[in-house]
């Protein structure tokens, strides 16, 4: 499955706090606060612009840190999932396995996925 636009949606705050639990702190977690914050964007259209906003989630798509900040983001995602189905986790894709020996195991990958 592919998460819609998942890497537009990536709380700030939270992927700040997912950085810490990865050990970063100090200096550098002040650097990706700053690297996240203060970003705004417009969009123009047969000459016309639209008011600027400030971008407040989301990662930096086709940066070399976005894909990273992504996959710390989305790094417990497989701890939701029952025990017996393998998560395979790349950027914005997401794939789960299952072994469906009867209807019952094809309920619990249903619910899974939701």
């Amino acid at each position: 499955m592919d998460i819609a636009k998942a890497f537009d949606t990536a709380d700030h705050f939270k992927l700040l706090q997912k950085l810490q639990e990865f050990g970063v702190s100090g200096s550098l977690l002040l650097w990706f606060k700053n690297y996240l914050s203060g970003r705004f964007q417009r969009v123009t259209v047969h000459g016309a612009t639209s008011t600027t906003l400030s971008i407040t989630s989301g990662v930096p798509q086709g940066s070399l840190l976005g894909t990273f900040l992504f996959s710390v983001y989305i790094k417990d995602l497989p701890s939701y999932v029952s025990s017996s189905t393998w998560v395979g986790l790349f950027a914005d894709d997401t794939k789960l396995y299952r072994c469906i020996k009867n209807p019952s195991d094809a309920l619990v990958l249903q619910e899974n996925i939701q």
